[in-house]
């Protein structure tokens, strides 16, 4: 029984890192002004783990993205998102932010 609760920590670990890693592969493409690219990755990201840790941090990707396609209506839709979910968290305090700087 031990060894199965083992195995079954190191795929969520694995998989959790699986995740980040592709987090930080879509900002890459946005980075390198591959929007379609990296909303893609963000959306599957989004879409099929919505509990995962790695989903804040896809948000706000998400978010900053959209801003900068011009699309500051769904940017905002979105920070507002993560404040609602991740109030108290490292990326609703940054969302906050956000919106604040827009609205300021």
């Amino acid at each position: 029984m031990t060894s199965m609760l083992a195995v079954s920590r190191a795929k969520s670990a694995h998989g959790n890192r699986q995740r980040i890693y592709w987090s930080k592969r879509a900002w890459s493409f946005f980075i390198r002004q591959k929007n379609d690219s990296a909303l893609l990755i963000l959306d599957s990201i989004i879409t099929l783990t919505p509990d995962d840790p790695a989903a804040d941090d896809c948000l706000y990707k998400k978010a900053h993205i959209l801003m900068a396609r011009n699309d500051p209506d769904g940017g905002i839709d979105i920070l507002n998102t993560i404040i609602d979910r991740y109030r108290y968290e490292y990326w609703g305090h940054k969302a906050l932010y956000e919106l604040a700087c827009l609205y300021q």
